[in-house]
């Protein structure tokens, strides 16, 4: 049955007349069964429209600074599992720039919130590490010119005028950033509480994903090899995260902003 603002409507109108036909009154429960089943044949409705109703969902842009498979998929998986829905993510131009996720609304519209509050929290926790590591780059810089240090140069007008050293360092520093993003974005996940579907709603919401996207594809996994400094910075991001982030379920399907604690 496609959707449209009169379909909507019609489906809420069954679904709450179902729920009637659940009431301990016989008549009450009677009559409103009758008209549900009345209305579903007036407009083709099907059971699979009426448990569809209550489903949807959202697209999320990635931020640059999660842009890499290791961040993104950590993030997005995460978030599903917290809130009990599905996710996949989606390539641009051959790149994966956005992740969507599926399942009950209410769930998605508080995961998506989740999603952009967390990505936040991980873009400060990128710039506080990154000026750690250029003010230890430049200490090193200085011990190694110490005229740069008597004029107080800047590592950008390092990078400026010296490219060499530019290059000689930006790649490194781009996998530090990575090694550490990762390792918070583990401490994090540590903290999340799986949402315990049952075995009807996981049906429901495979049905769900398979109607909307019956198209989709697994990701290959990667093997991902690190160098010691990179465990240590990986190590460092964990440690950091650990107080960063909190993720809380809301009572029963309620998933607002309250069901996010971020520490201070």
């Amino acid at each position: 049955m496609p959707q449209n603002e009169d379909q909507d409507r019609i489906l809420d109108k069954i679904a709450k007349l179902l729920a009637m036909a659940e009431s301990s009154n016989p008549n009450e429960a009677a009559i409103a069964l009758a008209r549900a089943q009345k209305l579903m044949a007036e407009h083709k409705v099907t059971q699979r429209d009426i448990s569809f109703n209550s489903m949807g969902e959202k697209t999320e842009a990635i931020p640059t600074i999660l842009r890499d498979r290791q961040l993104y998929t950590r993030l997005g998986n995460m978030i599903a599992r917290a809130f009990g829905i599905t996710n996949f993510f989606n390539f641009t131009n051959n790149a994966i720039k956005s992740v969507t996720f599926l399942g009950d609304l209410a769930r998605v519209e508080g995961a998506t919130y989740a999603f952009t509050v967390i990505a936040r929290q991980a873009a400060v926790a990128k710039k506080e590490f990154l000026e750690k590591v250029k003010a230890e780059l430049l200490e090193k810089i200085y011990n190694d010119f110490p005229s740069m240090r008597l004029a107080n140069v800047t590592l950008k007008a390092v990078w400026d005028n010296v490219p060499s050293i530019k290059t000689a360092h930006q790649r490194h520093i781009r996998q530090q950033v990575k090694s550490y993003l990762h390792g918070w974005l583990v401490a994090v996940d540590e903290k999340v509480m799986d949402f315990a579907l049952s075995a009807e709603e996981q049906m429901l919401l495979e049905d769900f994903c398979n109607y909307k996207h019956p198209d989709l594809t697994r990701m290959r996994s990667r093997a991902n090899h690190y160098t010691a400094e990179q465990i240590a910075t990986f190590h460092q991001g964990m440690k950091d995260g650990k107080n960063k982030v909190n993720l809380f379920h809301g009572v029963n399907t309620d998933f607002e902003r309250k069901s996010i604690g971020l520490a201070k």
